[in-house]
């Protein structure tokens, strides 16, 4: 929101909220007949200080929105100055000086709140995650549960600790004594996604991710996209390297741009593990070379094109290897067996060369010397 947008906001607020004013500040002057005059203003002033809090609050929130911690500190150290009880000034000014990094004022403030409130356990939570104390943290966001056990947000949070800290088996301890599990949602099932993942069920991880994609709607693009990420991963790592390549394939075709180059680098994998080396080369040529070395590429896919006895193919992939980096030294070791291969001797002895000079320590440069001398014999 820009400068003139948060003041015209601001006046708006301020505009609609003057009968309010005007009726509080009446109720100060006009003081009935029948009761006692300090009775009266008392009242009045009750009443104008809840209306002024109200409004500096609204005013404060929309500071906090627009990044401006320390106005909206201000708006709300006046709020609690006149409404000490004023239960959302004090949550939203925790979260004030948790955004400023200061830990110890948030947690002063959250001391005066009501103890039994489950946004006051969660932020005293959200405080001892930060300082890396996740038992603690843990205990107040499980008494944030217990206070309301319908918020989904208080049970993420829990769990999410609780993985955080290595405590898998607390946490499927946890989720499976729930009372009342909470209703079906996406969240719901990336949080088990992420529990059976902590425990190395990829089976099922993928199963939970194909529940909250299938729940995602149409227009939610974004949320879709990253479970799609999410999902793509688990099936590299599981072997179902056709659903990999599928749904990588979908996220590159709308344009995902941010980490492109990451996504390419996983379809390039599932399809050399799918032996498909054209299309891993015509994925790895669209790689912007500026931001990713792709020399690792080439040589995954020379050992695919040379598992495959393309030699030719292999010998090309080298190549670009070469124009990359002279000395890597596994594109020198394969460049020599594909010498070998090809049953060309004297080029396979200059290759060895080259790797010895450009490796000399490396350990493998001796059995492949005898293999060579074998192999021209």
């Amino acid at each position: 929101m820009g400068s003139a947008e948060r003041e015209l906001a601001g006046a708006t607020l301020r505009a609609a909220a003057m009968p309010a004013i005007a009726l509080s500040l009446a109720l100060m002057f006009a003081v009935g007949c029948n009761e006692p005059v300090s009775e009266a203003r008392h009242r009045a002033v009750d009443n104008w200080n809840r209306i002024h809090g109200d409004i500096t609050y609204q005013l404060a929130e929309e500071a906090f929105r627009a990044g401006s911690f320390d106005a909206a500190r201000i708006k709300l150290m006046r709020v609690l100055e006149t409404q000490p009880g004023h239960r959302d000034a004090r949550i939203l000014l925790a979260q004030v000086y948790i955004g400023m990094g200061a830990t110890d004022d948030a947690r002063r403030v959250l001391s005066s709140a009501d103890p039994a409130d489950p946004e006051t356990s969660f932020y005293l939570g959200v405080m001892e995650e930060m300082s890396r104390n996740y038992d603690a943290a843990a205990g107040h966001f499980r008494r944030a549960v217990q206070e309301a056990p319908s918020s989904l947000c208080y049970l993420v949070a829990a769990v999410e600790v609780l993985l955080a800290d290595g405590r898998v088996d607390e946490a499927e301890a946890f989720l499976s004594g729930l009372s009342r599990p909470p209703q079906w949602s996406p969240r719901w099932f990336c949080l088990l996604a992420e529990v059976a993942r902590a425990r190395g069920d990829l089976q099922a991880a993928a199963g939970h991710y194909e529940r909250a994609r299938g729940m995602i709607p149409a227009h939610d693009a974004a949320r879709a996209h990253w479970l799609e990420r999410e999902l793509a991963a688990i099936y590299t790592r599981v072997g179902r390297y056709r659903e990999s390549a599928a749904l990588l394939e979908s996220l590159l075709s709308h344009g995902i741009n941010q980490d492109s180059n990451a996504l390419r680098a996983e379809l390039i994998y599932s399809f050399l593990r799918l032996g498909e080396f054209d299309r891993a080369e015509s994925v790895i040529e669209k790689i912007d070379t500026a931001a990713t070395d792709t020399s690792a590429l080439w040589i995954e896919l020379a050992r695919g094109r040379m598992a495959g006895e393309q030699w030719r193919l292999a010998d090309r992939a080298l190549q670009r290897v070469a124009a990359i980096d002279p000395n890597c030294a596994d594109a020198l070791m394969l460049n020599t067996l594909l010498r070998v291969r090809l049953k060309e001797p004297s080029e396979a002895v200059t290759a060895l060369s080259r790797w010895r000079a450009a490796c000399p320590h490396d350990p493998l440069i001796g059995p492949m010397r005898r293999f060579v001398e074998d192999s021209a014999q």
